[in-house]
């Protein structure tokens, strides 16, 4: 509010209307300065019912969140309107820096639509830029002394001042609203650190636990082997590969296909960090993977209770959780990953909302009395979860269900909940995407496991509801006792109904066991669909594993029991005391029952799971090298089963499958990217591969035409040694114990085998090439085709001397350009993304 003289008024033309109403106010002060008049600032003077009215708080649409974007564009528009004429082209180039960076600080602090609107401020101030400019206009013709008000003017030291006390003036605000009196300080002085005691204890339990389980891995990694089994292939990927596998859209899996994601391998990047490729971390991930899962349900389960001993006993019992338990024996990598994530999704939902549990003190009253939402808290959430829906996708759509369900009872941070699932919801699009272009496999499609996949039995309904494989895992001298096995399982359901009995009348506590019987839905689905199909060259399909919605129903059957019991405190009941007393003894038995278990399962001459540790080059020496060298040479592996019938696999790298992620093919070997594709495929080969270990002088030139420079006879394949012997295409290279080797010629060529070559009139030259790009300089006269060894499928790209080349017809289907001549450099990109 100010007080205007009627000649001023006139004068100036009253405040402008460009600002829209933000920002205005001080426009017509500093106009008043250059014109040669007085400005009486007033501190003291609170007028607040313009403010009222302007930021929309009388019909309660909203607080200054809603007009965010039309203030910053009034503070923009001040700047260009006062701004020296030199300086204007340095605010142009400045805006869209600015408001890239405080989008990402809002995103970073989970707030979506501050986001939104920091991004739409440009397009505001397009459309006021001729009123900008008849606004400068009108500033010169009032002007008489500019350089009147530079004077008044703060420099940087001033307004770095003013930010640092505005923000150190909050931070004291808040720092007195928390400050407790003697009395309640040290009360909370001495639970925290009897808090600190039981964390340790709980830690060092589930370290013991992790020890006792997986030591082993530990020590024969110090060998420099490798963590492997069904459930997780080789992985001694390095990180070059994982990042060419999350960002290329292509697997290298068999002779080459479109991926439906890389979001795995994206996941599994940061891993990779330590050392260059998976192995460490692999290694040290399993065999610490229930001490981290203990410590992780610890602080999920403080948001639900204060009481050291249920916490205790909640987190051991989602530590130790059976099917988690046969996760990491058999190296089942997405399931482990999604277990130790979820409580950290819901730790971070807990905080983001401010439902969470104060500490109690002696008179049954929380402190602090009202716990603050947290902003930051709903962005790792969204990361949480976003690395659970990753490694186990069947968590996509009910987490959004979820999270819908609590926003909608949220109140004032019902966006915030939701916003917790924009990022598990894009990073999962690719997935949703497919499953709508399969419509037939949808259901698989959903409930994929993203990395290798380990066959196993399906469990029957009591295995699932009680979260346990059975006890086939013990040692023969505990089978008798075998029914022991689904004792943590029930012991867990006992309580949820016990905590449904007490806490019936708490929406935490049913919205926790509504999770939990989600997660067993959940489990039921996944073994009920076929997650990875038979690839036709040896390779077994598999149905889902229910480990992630077990780990799902552990976590909402767990969070319901600490919930229930952190209702005690606030019942105004004589026995009170009693229940808490049978609570404690309770969680005391039920901890028992889970560290028993686990124990059987450490027993000498316990099953010890498909996790192995294994030597990180699995094929003969010199392969690697060729593998990961210029050519990019691919290798044939031929092994028998026990009937004589001969498998093959078909490897880009030293493994028959890599923690990279599946590229996802229907039961029709159609990759799940790209509906209707009909590109080669392993199985494409079988009849090649028939003949070659048939013996004789069979052809291999189909083999060089797919880019496989080497043949390899398993350890032991005396039969198929000798039909490879008997081949005069093939050039013997040497054996070990890891196989005999043989090398595959370019026929009427010299040059070696390779992924990608030029056929020129000239002769064959190689372009040497990584996991999906390549490039060479050329002679000016070498033209001809070029021909990448993968199939046709439309999204690999080659470019000479920055021209695209066009695609051109090849009779087996590989991916080929023609190449002009004259020109000199030629440069094979990575294919696009499915979209």
């Amino acid at each position: 509010a100010a007080l205007v003289l009627r000649d001023l008024w006139d004068a100036i033309g009253g405040t402008d209307d460009v600002y829209g109403g933000f920002g205005d106010s001080i426009d017509f002060c500093r106009r008043a300065w250059v014109a040669g008049r007085d400005v009486v600032v007033v501190p003291d003077a609170k007028v607040r019912h313009a403010q009222e009215a302007l930021y929309g708080r009388r019909t309660g649409i909203g607080l200054k969140r809603a007009t965010h974007a039309a203030r910053r564009t009034g503070e923009w528009v001040h700047a260009f309107v006062w701004a020296p004429l030199w300086a204007i082209p340095l605010l142009a180039v400045s805006l869209p820096l600015s408001v890239v960076a405080r989008a990402l600080l809002r995103i970073m602090q989970n707030h979506p639509r501050l986001a939104l609107a920091e991004l739409g401020v440009p397009f505001l101030l397009l459309a006021r830029t001729g009123a900008m400019a008849r606004s400068r206009a009108s500033l010169r013709r009032v002007a008489v002394r500019r350089g009147v008000e530079r004077r008044l003017l703060a420099g940087p030291a001033d307004v770095w001042r003013q930010i640092r006390e505005r923000d150190l003036g909050r931070l004291d605000a808040a720092r007195l609203e928390r400050i407790p009196t003697d009395v309640i300080r040290g009360e909370l002085i001495a639970r925290r650190a009897r808090n600190r005691v039981w964390l340790t204890v709980t830690a060092a339990v589930g370290l013991a636990a992790s020890l006792a389980l997986s030591a082993r891995w530990l020590v024969d990694a110090w060998t420099g082997g490798m963590l492997t089994g069904p459930g997780v292939g080789a992985t001694d990927v390095r990180l070059t590969d994982l990042w060419a596998r999350g960002w290329s859209g292509w697997s290298e899996a068999g002779l080459g296909m479109p991926a439906l994601d890389g979001t795995f391998a994206t996941m599994l990047t940061p891993l990779a960090l330590l050392g260059g490729d998976l192995r460490a971390s692999i290694v040290a991930l399993f065999a610490l993977a229930p001490a981290i899962a203990v410590v992780s349900a610890w602080c999920a389960a403080g948001t639900a209770t204060r009481a050291p001993l249920v916490r205790a006993a909640v987190s051991l019992a989602y530590g130790l959780w059976p099917l988690f338990l046969a996760s990491v024996a058999d190296v089942r990598l997405g399931a482990v990953i999604a277990h130790l994530a979820l409580p950290w999704a819901a730790w971070g939902l807990a905080y983001a909302t401010g439902w969470r549990k104060g500490e109690i003190l002696g008179d049954g009253s929380e402190y602090p009395p009202s716990r603050r939402p947290s902003a930051n808290a709903g962005l790792l959430a969204a990361v949480a979860l976003a690395v659970a829906t990753v490694a186990a996708p069947i968590l996509l759509l009910p987490s959004l269900v979820i999270l819908a369900a609590v926003g909608a009872r949220a109140g004032d941070v019902r966006w915030r909940v939701w916003t917790i699932g924009l990022l598990p919801l894009v990073v999962g699009l690719p997935g949703l995407v497919g499953a709508a272009r399969n419509p037939r496999d949808a259901v698989s499609v959903l409930a994929r496991e993203p990395g290798p996949s380990a066959p196993f039995d399906p469990l029957s309904w009591h295995q699932l509801l009680a979260g346990s494989d059975g006890a086939w895992r013990w040692p023969e001298l505990f089978q008798p006792a075998a029914l022991a096995a689904y004792a943590p399982g029930a012991i867990t359901l006992v309580a949820a109904i016990v905590a449904l009995v007490a806490g019936w009348r708490s929406r935490a506590v049913l919205a926790s066991l509504a999770v939990g019987a989600v997660g067993l839905l959940l489990a039921v689905v996944s073994q009920s669909v076929v997650a990875a199909w038979p690839d036709g060259a040896g390779g077994v399909g598999a149905v889902g594993w229910p480990g992630a919605g077990s780990s799902l129903a552990a976590l909402g059957l767990l969070g319901a029991v600490a919930l229930a019991y952190g209702l005690l405190p606030a019942i105004k009941e004589a026995g009170v005391k009693a229940r808490a007393t049978v609570a404690r003894a309770g969680a005391i038995v039920g901890a028992a029952v889970f560290l028993a278990a686990a124990a059987l399962l450490a027993w000498p001459g316990a099953v010890k799971g498909l996790g192995t540790m294994a030597s990180a080059d699995v094929l003969p020496l010199a392969i690697p090298l060729e593998q990961t060298g210029p050519d990019r040479a691919r290798t044939l592996v031929l092994t028998s089963a026990e009937d004589g019938q001969v498998s093959y696999a078909v490897l880009a790298t030293d493994g028959t499958e890599h923690a990279t992620g599946r590229a996802f093919a229907d039961a029709h070997g159609t990759p799940l990217a790209r509906p209707g594709y009909d590109g080669a495929t392993a199985a494409d080969l079988a009849q090649a591969v028939a003949e070659l270990a048939a013996g004789g002088l069979s052809d291999t030139d189909v083999l060089a035409a797919w880019g496989i420079g080497t043949v390899v006879a398993g350890p032991g394949e005396d039969r198929i040694k000798a039909a490879l012997d008997s081949n005069t295409a093939l050039a013997l290279v040497g054996g070990s114990e890891r196989g005999t080797t043989y090398r595959v010629d370019r026929p009427l060529s010299d040059e070696p085998v390779s992924r990608a070559w030029i056929e020129s009139p000239h002769g064959v030259i190689v372009v040497p090439s990584g996991y999906a790009s390549g490039e060479l300089r050329l002679p000016r006269d070498a033209g001809g085709l070029l021909v990448i060894a993968v199939p046709r499928d439309g999204s690999w790209r080659a470019s000479l001397d920055g021209e695209p080349l066009f695609e051109t017809e090849d009779e087996l289907g590989r991916q080929a350009f023609a190449v002009p001549t004259g020109l000199s450099f030629i440069k094979i990109s990575e294919p696009r993304k499915p979209t």
